[in-house]
């Protein structure tokens, strides 16, 4: 035969997938002696093939599956001026079949993009396409998400889907069901054309066989038994490997995020899963006992520059939060859950499959500053003394590991040293429990600099076995630039770094109180019941007497501190502009070691079993560290007296006694007594408000002037 580049055809095979198993498939066939022998126009070519010298390639060849499918064929060189025969083969004919516009000739520019057929070299396109190269005529998506979360006919982001559909029968690889295939004949699902110019990469979770090898989910035992990624810019004619799944290291899931190569950045891109077909003298066959695959929550996309800023606050109907996160499994959408009205994430903890509770952001730009705020609550109704089921706060920078570490971790008197870790601020980790989130609590986080990168993704994920009883919810979440002041901690921070305040404060910074603050405190807890007036949260303690009299320097009833977790005291923030001393009487554990009130001095720890105190001005985003104060030195009640640091004589402020570490409930316990602030001296309190508001500058400025006026 003359050169003739290219053969191209539609094909429909049995309109629909038979019930009965038999050998239905049609063979597309060439033959150069004259029928004696057959070949297929193209073989099945796998990775390490030595007679494919690198291609990937499905052989021609089309099992029954639903609608028309066109194919296009280049022929090689070798059959140049060469008798070619060419023939459609069925070994059994009790499936239907059909075959039109066939076609042998030049081929067209670009083979029509795989979207229209090609006569005498000129493209008729099909609807939707257009121009000499059929390209689309409507702008095409840049990204795909997929859950496989319906049920019946795929979406119309899959070009074919065969041998597959949504299910759990290779059990539950992320959440819900997986597209899982185990059909006889083709397994293959391949996406619509895609703009992926601007994409960064394809990521999914997936599974061949399983590790127990379930009858539903065998065990593969040959590299055949593998899956291909691959890619095509030319609509399907010819194809690009991208990834390998190997046989042996998926059966058990396994998550690829793979960096898309140049090549597939195209304006018009498909990819295709595919597991090769079971070849038998030549021929591909149905292949039943091929080990059976699933593939779940695919997202190609992401950009080279990632967004500097997130907020979602879950609330706007019809806006599409799923731009700023990868994945949230097993969450839904709701509004109520716990007492919040407005719409948020909540993870119900329903299905007992054990999977994670995740969610995830997508990549984004962090620089040194930013700040991570948003609102959770875990375990309403849980034991507040429980921290199983924790939820953790966690990042990674570079999205191909699977290893990810917390956005914070504590800072306490042990670790000081620590990377990260300050003497003057201590802090728990990002770790959220019942214990401290069992009603919605709003979190912001100064995110460290190591957490800063161009592509840094965040996540919170409760890992597997928790109850309905430990759902959680996230609401309101912001990551970028930090507002002023951090909103002071009464306000959220938002799209143009503004904050929006809290009821009762105001100002750029929330810093701002519609009411006066009190401006000292004197508490010595002999009315049975801790003051409202002076305290804003008492953690697990309350007015007793467990350590007895802190005598000799008080009397009576103490603030008692004996809680199963947190133990703190937090006052109402006071107005410091005119505070001199915190003053107070403090004893941990007893010289007799009662069972009411011990304390251990000989632990690893016992550092950490101190009482700080300690001072925020921002509501608690950040705590400073006034004093520490040792078991060994409180044995016996002690009083004492701190100046109250330069930073912290301002309106707002709040003061803290913690412990940060102790043994639960019959442990470490200790007692606060005959706590008061004591005011300044007022010349003291002038040049402190001078020094506050810069009127001791302009003072001194004028002073030197002086002599000038005169002379």
């Amino acid at each position: 035969m003359r050169m003739y580049p290219c053969v191209s055809l539609q094909i429909a095979v049995g309109c629909g997938v038979p019930e009965r198993q038999a050998e239905r498939q049609v063979h597309v066939q060439y033959s150069v002696d004259f029928g004696v022998s057959w070949r297929y126009l193209v073989l099945q070519c796998l990775p390490a093939d030595p007679r494919c010298g690198g291609q990937v390639s499905q052989p021609s060849v089309f099992f029954p599956a639903q609608g028309w499918k066109r194919a296009v064929y280049p022929l090689p060189d070798s059959l140049a001026d060469t008798a070619v025969r060419f023939r459609f083969y069925q070994q059994h004919s009790d499936t239907q079949w059909a075959v039109e516009n066939f076609y042998i000739g030049p081929a067209c520019d670009g083979h029509c993009g795989g979207h229209g057929d090609c006569l005498d070299q000129r493209c008729l396109c099909d609807p939707g396409f257009t121009g000499p190269n059929c390209y689309a005529s409507t702008s095409l998506k840049a990204s795909l998400k997929e859950r496989f979360d319906w049920e019946g006919a795929p979406g119309p982001q899959w070009q074919v889907l065969e041998g597959g559909h949504p299910c759990t029968d290779c059990g539950v690889l992320v959440e819900g069901t997986a597209l899982y295939f185990g059909g006889a004949d083709a397994r293959q699902a391949v996406t619509t054309d895609l703009d992926l110019r601007g994409a960064k990469f394809v990521e999914y979770w997936a599974r061949i066989g399983s590790e127990d090898n379930m009858t539903m989910c065998h065990r593969p035992t040959c590299r055949k038994e593998g899956v291909l990624l691959d890619y095509s810019t030319d609509g399907g004619v010819s194809w690009t490997l991208l990834h390998e799944m190997d046989y042996l290291k998926y059966v058990s899931v396994r998550r690829d995020y793979i960096v898309i190569p140049e090549g597939a950045l195209s304006n018009a891109t498909r990819l295709r899963w595919w597991q090769p077909f079971h070849v038998s003298s030549g021929l591909a066959t149905s292949g039943p006992e091929r080990a059976q695959w699933a593939v779940d929550n695919i997202l190609v996309g992401g950009s080279d520059i990632n967004p500097s800023t997130l907020l979602d606050n879950f609330d706007d109907e019809g806006v599409s939060h799923e731009e700023s996160w990868s994945f949230y499994p097993n969450a839904v959408r709701t509004a109520g859950f716990c007492g919040n009205p407005s719409f948020h994430l909540y993870w119900p903890n329903k299905k007992q499959d054990k999977t994670h509770n995740i969610l995830a952001t997508r990549e984004l730009i962090v620089q040194p500053g930013y700040i991570l705020q948003f609102k959770i609550v875990v375990g309403c109704e849980a034991d507040s003394c429980e921290d199983h089921h924790s939820v953790l706060l966690q990042y990674r920078k570079d999205a191909r590991s699977d290893s990810w570490q917390l956005v914070q971790s504590e800072c306490i008197p042990s670790s000081v040293n620590n990377v990260g870790c300050s003497p003057f601020m201590f802090h728990e980790s990002t770790i959220y429990s019942p214990v401290n989130s069992s009603s919605w609590t709003r979190v912001t986080v100064q995110l460290p600099d190591h957490v800063s990168s161009g592509a840094t993704q965040f996540r919170w994920i409760q890992k597997e076995g928790a109850g309905e009883r430990h759902g959680w919810g996230v609401d309101h979440v912001y990551i970028g630039e930090a507002c002023p002041g951090m909103c002071s901690g009464h306000g959220y921070c938002t799209s143009g770094v503004v904050c929006i305040c809290d009821e009762g404060h105001h100002g750029d910074d929330c810093s701002l109180s519609s009411s006066d603050l009190p401006s000292s405190i004197k508490d010595n807890f002999e009315s049975g019941s801790v003051s409202e007036e002076s305290w804003q949260l008492i953690q697990g303690g309350g007015v007793g007497s467990g350590c007895g009299q802190l005598s000799p320097h008080a009397h009576g009833d103490s603030l008692y501190f004996n809680g199963c977790k947190i133990r703190q005291a937090v006052t109402k923030p006071l107005d410091l502009t005119r505070a001199s001393k915190i003053m107070f009487v403090l004893q941990i554990g007893s010289v007799s070691q009662t069972d009411s009130c011990n304390t251990a001095l000989d632990q690893a720890d016992t550092v950490d079993r101190a009482v700080l105190l300690q001072y925020t001005v921002n509501n608690g985003v950040s705590w400073h560290v006034i004093a520490q104060h040792q078991p060994k030195d409180f044995i016996k009640a002690q009083r004492v007296s701190y100046n109250i640091p330069l930073e912290a004589r301002v309106k707002g402020v709040e003061l803290r006694w913690w412990q940060p570490r102790h043994d639960g409930a019959g442990h470490d316990q200790w007692a606060l007594d005959h706590v008061e602030v004591v005011l300044t001296r007022k010349q003291n309190y002038m040049m402190n408000y001078a020094r506050q508001t810069g009127l001791r500058h302009y003072y001194s400025r004028k002073r030197r002037a002086l002599p000038q006026q005169h002379a």
